[in-house]
């Protein structure tokens, strides 16, 4: 079985891709040797996966043909001791480290909206600091021109594209 899917069967990674993403990445070696997706797993083999901070040294002892419940899927490998005794030491580790700040006071201070959607509290921010007059407002365009309705007014987002004139597309207005 490759070992993309065998990751993934053995539920040490969420999705197929992601597997295919680490061993892709260097993340996976077999016996020692990083591999490819293709390469393939069989009972034995001794797997050694970086997830983030974290190291852990398991060795295959069969495959499932397609994805199984968790507790199946613990039946597929065996982790080594001495994986599991430095996945504890690093997990006393960070316990002991504390609580991480990662920022989130100032994150909270915006409303839920912007917080949902980065984009637009960056829009927002950059039209409140637009006092002057003469200096207008930011408008998101996606790389094109700023329509102009009828009517004059301007929407941020420009439609398509017009047509030429000659076009076997257009219709007679």
């Amino acid at each position: 079985m490759r070992v993309d899917k065998w990751l993934w069967t053995a539920r040490l990674f969420k999705t197929r891709a992601l597997a295919a993403e680490a061993v892709k990445g260097g993340r996976v070696h077999i016996n020692g040797v990083a591999v490819k997706p293709a390469r393939e797993v069989g009972p034995g083999d001794e797997l050694e996966l970086t997830l983030g901070p974290v190291r852990r040294t398991v060795i295959a002892l069969g495959a499932a043909e397609r994805r199984v419940s968790a507790a199946e899927a613990a039946h597929l490998y065996e982790e080594t001791k001495e994986s599991v005794a430095e996945r504890e030491r690093q997990a006393e580790l960070r316990r002991l480290a504390g609580p991480v700040d990662r920022g989130g006071a100032a994150d909270q201070a915006l409303p839920p909206p912007l917080r949902r959607w980065p984009a637009l509290a960056i829009w927002v921010y950059r039209c409140c600091q637009s006092s002057e007059r003469s200096r207008k407002p930011f408008t998101p365009t996606r790389g094109r021109r700023a329509a102009v309705s009828p009517r004059g007014r301007t929407s941020p987002i420009a439609g398509p594209a017009p047509r030429r004139a000659g076009s076997t597309n257009c219709r007679a207005m």
